[in-house]
C-alpha cells in the first residue's frame, strides 16, 4: 500500500508513540510495522529516532 502524507499527519500521538516503541523493540520488521499502520518505512524510522 502506498502511504500518503495525509495518513501520517492524522495519526494520534499514541499511535505514533506505539509505532516508535514497536520499532525500538526490533521484534517486528519495520516494513511490517509500516504496512500494518499504512505509513511509510521512513515515518517508522523517524518515530524510532524522535520517539
Amino acid at each position: 500500500m502506498i502511504s500518503t502524507p495525509a495518513i501520517a499527519t492524522t495519526l494520534p500521538p499514541k499511535i505514533r508513540k506505539d509505532i516508535g516503541i514497536q520499532s525500538l523493540s526490533r521484534s517486528i520488521p519495520i516494513a511490517r510495522i509500516a504496512r500494518e499502520n499504512q505509513v511509510s518505512r521512513k515515518l517508522v524510522v523517524h518515530q524510532t529516532i524522535v520517539g
